[in-house]
């Protein structure tokens, strides 16, 4: 490897070093104090149901903790151990096209990164989830939400790759401004669409039942200077 490469792999160990430190300290005080209750709240919390919350979220963090770990390895061999090249030579070898072999580039590695997750989301699914009486998702739905997940994913990443290359290729000099600029309309886009065509498709939102709580919830956002056209549970 040359110097500068050797110098970005090490600069990177580092801020991966000091982000698992943090996150380490972080889970040693929550299994050490997460189950007491300050002061302030006695009374007010409940110590068994503050310990239930205490060990469900102990037990997300670490199962996270493993998925960014497995991940990491994986990404730092493939950037850092030759696999990255050979990867590129191998969809290079597919066709000619610039744009569509990027494609090609970017979507096989998020088809990858799904699958390595899908161990992980089964373990909070169906283990955790189960374990704290959370968990209302059948393996039929899980299946579901996976595939509607996977088209989704493919579909945006096809278009916003495919945009960019175009503009990287229409703008070669000034492609930098061009695709920040596309990358943050398309950023606002699907956050405007997301809640009337993306979260249906997983969620199943109805008018709040209570109007006092959808009343409160107006005056909080009120206070909060949002506007609110709609409430939904």
């Amino acid at each position: 490897m040359s110097g500068m490469t050797i110098l970005l792999l090490n600069a990177y160990l580092l801020v991966l070093a000091i982000g698992y430190w943090l996150k380490l300290l972080n889970l040693s005080h929550l299994k050490s104090h997460g189950s007491t209750v300050p002061p302030e709240f006695e009374g007010a919390v409940a110590p068994d149901l503050l310990q239930k919350i205490s060990s469900y979220t102990f037990e997300n963090s670490r199962i996270g903790l493993a998925e960014s770990l497995i991940g990491n390895t994986i990404f730092l061999f493939f950037l850092f151990g030759g696999l990255l090249g050979l990867y590129d030579r191998w969809i290079a070898s597919m066709g000619d096209s610039f744009i569509w072999s990027g494609v090609l580039f970017f979507l096989l590695l998020v088809y990858a990164e799904t699958i390595l997750g899908i161990p992980f989301s089964l373990v909070k699914n169906f283990s955790i989830e189960n374990r704290y009486g959370f968990n209302t998702m059948t393996l039929r739905l899980w299946l579901s939400d996976f595939a509607k997940s996977l088209v989704i994913a493919s579909i945006l990443s096809v278009v916003a790759v495919c945009a960019a290359l175009a503009i990287i290729q229409a703008a070669p000099e000034w492609w930098w401004l061009w695709v920040w600029c596309f990358f943050l309309l398309f950023g606002v886009f699907v956050m405007y669409i997301s809640p009337y065509v993306i979260e249906p498709l997983f969620y199943k939102f109805t008018p709040v039942q209570a109007e006092s709580l959808e009343d409160k919830i107006r005056d909080l956002m009120e206070r909060a200077g949002l506007k609110v056209s709609r409430v939904f549970q």
